[in-house]
């Protein structure tokens, strides 16, 4: 009896952990096509090598697509541009923002398949982050790779987070833009859920989660 007892319990703690993971799976962003490149439409812009200025309507198309365009007024800087564009063969999101005091150009890529193990590259210089000028650091968990420009009067942080490089280059210090990073990077995670289908609830979330678990879409 006790040995049934005991497949019981560890039948439901199988049950859980697999439902636990098929919640957290279910709420992930979704990847390929939808993850990876811009909207239809915009991306004929970048079929043609040039560089589009986005409005506020493009940019909150692109967030329902798993884009961040991360909200940074929480940090001070308030959003002075933003241009659709291509940076080392993958689409940009570049965003030029302000504070009173600094300025801040802010890239955002999704890398294909084929970048995605590969060391990043820092969006706004075109150079990787295995290069001399660059240190690497950890800040709550993330590898980020801090620069320093010769003049000492910019810094360029490049982190990832999931599926997506950032590129932060700034006029403060690289503390000051280390820490402008994290709320980055707390926007990303908060746009997993927020661009996860949300039709069905809890069990299409969990079907969702339980299908890529299998290897399926």
């Amino acid at each position: 009896m006790k040995f049934l007892r005991s497949l019981v319990v560890l039948g439901v703690l199988a049950g859980m952990v697999l439902v636990g993971a098929a919640w957290y799976l279910g709420g992930q962003r979704p990847t390929g096509a939808s993850a990876s490149a811009p909207r239809p439409g915009l991306d004929v812009i970048l079929a043609n090598g040039g560089t589009r200025t986005l409005s506020s309507g493009d940019v909150e198309s692109l967030r329902r697509d798993g884009w961040t365009c991360p909200d940074l007024s929480t940090a001070g800087y308030w959003l002075e541009s933003t241009q659709l564009t291509e940076r080392g063969g993958e689409p940009a999101v570049v965003a030029e923002l302000r504070s009173t005091a600094h300025a801040v150009t802010l890239v955002e890529q999704h890398p294909g398949p084929q970048g995605r193990g590969a060391a990043p590259v820092d969006g706004v210089t075109g150079r990787p982050v295995t290069a001399e000028a660059y240190s690497r650091t950890t800040r709550d968990g993330m590898d980020i790779w801090v620069a320093r420009s010769s003049s000492g009067t910019a810094s360029t942080v490049v982190f990832r987070v999931a599926d997506s490089v950032y590129s932060l280059r700034s006029d403060t210090s690289a503390d000051d833009a280390v820490k402008v990073a994290s709320v980055i990077a707390a926007a990303d995670r908060a746009q997993v859920d927020r661009s996860a289908p949300a039709d069905g609830g809890v069990v299409a979330r969990v079907t969702r989660g339980l299908n890529r678990l299998l290897g399926q879409p």
